[in-house]
């Protein structure tokens, strides 16, 4: 099966897949139809599988991740573009508080970035981000001070990836954890499993254990796992490299840590 770049038209068989899947991922990729594909690396039999298209649909289960996925972007999005004010805070436990001293003593809740009245970001769905010449990464939203050029400390950049089952490819995570070196906090927004509130209706993303949402005009989004300076972090607690590790086996590690989080939401 032949496939091609939407933008190049460069042509695509089956047999590159294994050797070039981090490329392949990274592209807009359709079949001689004009129907989107993505590449599939599978152990014995790497292929082509088509997305939606007309009347085709992605079935069952994977159809109701990634709606879950789409919702939550879209949800989140519209809150962002609204609020005026913006904390992004995650919780930091204290493992010896004897749990009774109320939640002041239980975890403090620092600030990762702030940005305050009168202060403009402009947020975007799936921007893309130039890594080099020829190459992007695509993340679900990502935010920038509206009156800065290059994005610093005291004024990151924000990149939310939004998690339902599949966590960023290596390739990608290598890309943000740079990407993390430059002014850019990068964090992970994992959707929550459906649950009903005391009145029945489903709630499908909202929170999760990992994060949630308060606020409307002054939001504050919780989180847990992020990228900053180059490291992972989870509720402040620093996943750094060890000695000697290669930047590969760190990426692979973070890897690692973000796909089981998913299993635990």
């Amino acid at each position: 099966m032949t496939v091609f770049d939407a933008v190049t038209k460069e042509p695509f068989e089956e047999k590159d897949i294994t050797s070039r899947i981090g490329e392949l991922r990274r592209r807009s990729l359709v079949d001689r139809d004009g129907c989107a594909v993505i590449a599939v690396n599978h152990a014995t039999k790497p292929h082509f599988r088509r997305l939606v298209s007309g009347d085709e649909l992605l079935g069952g289960r994977e159809q109701q991740d990634r709606d879950s996925h789409d919702n939550c972007k879209a949800w989140l999005l519209g809150l962002l573009k609204v609020a005026t004010r913006l904390k992004v805070v995650t919780y930091n436990f204290n493992e010896d508080a004897a749990g009774d001293g109320g939640e002041d003593e239980r975890f403090t809740r620092p600030v990762l970035a702030e940005v305050g009245q009168g202060i403009r970001y402009d947020w975007f769905d799936e921007a893309r981000i130039g890594v080099d010449l020829e190459r992007y990464i695509q993340p679900d939203l990502a935010g920038r001070h509206a009156g800065t050029f290059a994005a610093r400390p005291s004024q990151p950049s924000i990149v939310i990836e939004v998690v339902r089952t599949h966590t960023p490819e290596p390739e990608t995570l290598a890309e943000l954890l740079k990407l993390s070196c430059t002014g850019h906090l990068v964090v992970f927004y994992f959707v929550g499993k459906q649950r009903r509130d005391s009145r029945g209706a489903l709630i499908e993303y909202q929170s999760s254990k990992y994060n949630s949402v308060r606020g409307a005009d002054e939001l504050e989004l919780r989180v847990s796992y992020y990228l900053y300076g180059g490291e992972g972090f989870r509720s402040g607690k620093v996943f750094g490299r060890r000695a000697n590790e290669s930047p590969e086996a760190y990426v692979a590690y973070l890897s690692d840590l973000l796909n089981g989080a998913t299993k635990r939401v």
